[in-house]
């Protein structure tokens, strides 16, 4: 199908600007959400080869197992893109990549627009009997003004499969489909009407989506060291006390203190004071085994949680650590700044009733690290 196109003036602008917006946060499912938008707003401009590059880049950008419902969402307008090329093989490819997941979501909508591409594409094909149950399939769904619509193709998809044997019904059908081409050709004003409205709702829903995003991640990570804050913290320490006491599994904790930061603060200025702390926090994730994670805790604090690991393996973690901080002074504007750190071990037995008593007994320890001099693991 070809539309004719039309000056989009200021309708695609909008949604540039969410992609650029999208690409300086680094989340590709923000960009992948753009994409698609770009692409159907392509698709009713009539801009073909624009819609299909749009389209693929939304699937490309897409990480695998991020966000099924926009996964779904650059499928289907893959499909719609490849469709409007004439290119029924590679839409029903498209459309079978993400046929489950649009079975999983159950979302009428979005089965309607899946089974609508699905029709066109073997249609496309010549695959009548088949494109003639997609498009029932979708019929079903419909409300009364698009069943009403839809009710004409269904029509004449399904006589045509009564007389797909008759080969001068082919023509017929093929006729009448380069008549529905002609009269999409008087529609064109009001494509563009409604592409320039359903740009502007999109892009009003795009950035509230990436807005979502951007306060989520400012009430879960921390802004000086990019770690998570206490809150993300408490949550994850919470889930992975409640994993390993349902699996059976080793859990210990590391709480992990800065030797002497007021004395930092003090001397130097709290900017080389928060440059510590932005040091220590890459040394401490330097350290970390996969599957490992550190989150600060507030001030010159942080935890670094080990699941999986025991008591003795958490002690062995723990000194690496400390090795590795007063291996590594932070370069200061006043040159080398030495820093130690000193931990306390926290593990996991029978007797632990919840996280908070692991944090309280590392807690403990730590404290005696720093009575017993500093620069120390006690676990």
């Amino acid at each position: 199908m070809r539309l004719v196109a039309v000056e989009p003036g200021p309708a695609l602008e909008p949604l540039r600007e969410a992609l650029v917006a999208a690409q300086e946060m680094n989340d590709p499912v923000g960009m992948s959400y753009a994409e698609s938008s770009l692409s159907r707003a392509h698709l009713m401009l009539g801009q073909l080869a624009d819609a299909l590059r749009h389209a693929r880049r939304a699937v490309e950008l897409l990480p695998p197992g991020a966000d099924p419902v926009q996964a779904a969402h650059a499928g289907i307008g893959l499909a719609a893109a490849l469709n409007a090329q004439r290119q029924g093989a590679a839409a029903l490819a498209a459309l079978d990549a993400v046929a489950a997941t649009v079975a999983a979501l159950d979302r009428p909508a979005m089965r309607r627009s899946e089974l609508r591409e699905r029709a066109q594409a073997l249609a496309l094909l010549g695959r009548w009997s088949e494109a003639y149950g997609a498009m029932n399939a979708k019929l079903e769904l419909d409300d009364s003004l698009e069943r009403d619509r839809q009710s004409a193709q269904a029509a004449r998809l399904r006589g045509q499969f009564n007389r797909e044997r008759d080969m001068a019904s082919l023509g017929a059908l093929r006729s009448r489909q380069a008549l529905d081409q002609q009269l999409l050709h008087t529609q064109t004003a009001a494509i563009g009407l409604g592409a320039l409205l359903f740009t502007l709702l999109t892009v009003f829903a795009v950035r509230k989506g990436l807005q979502a995003r951007a306060l989520h991640r400012l009430a879960m990570v921390d802004e000086l060291t990019g770690l998570p804050n206490r809150r993300a913290v408490q949550q994850r320490l919470a889930d992975a006390f409640r994993q390993a006491r349902r699996q059976r599994q080793s859990l210990s904790l590391l709480m992990v203190d800065l030797d002497r930061f007021k004395a930092v603060n003090d001397t130097h200025g709290h900017a080389v004071g928060d440059q510590v702390l932005r040091h220590v926090a890459q040394v401490l994730a330097g350290v970390l085994r996969s599957g490992d994670w550190a989150g600060r805790l507030g001030g010159e604090e942080f935890l670094v949680v080990l699941p999986g690991a025991a008591a003795a393996q958490a002690a062995d973690v723990a000194e690496r650590m400390r090795r590795a901080v007063a291996e590594s002074p932070c370069i200061g504007p006043a040159g080398p700044l030495p820093v130690t750190v000193s931990i306390g071990v926290g593990a996991l037995d029978d007797a632990a009733q919840s996280a908070d008593e692991l944090v309280d007994r590392a807690d403990v320890l730590l404290y005696r690290a720093k009575r017993e001099g500093r620069n120390l693991v006690c676990a």
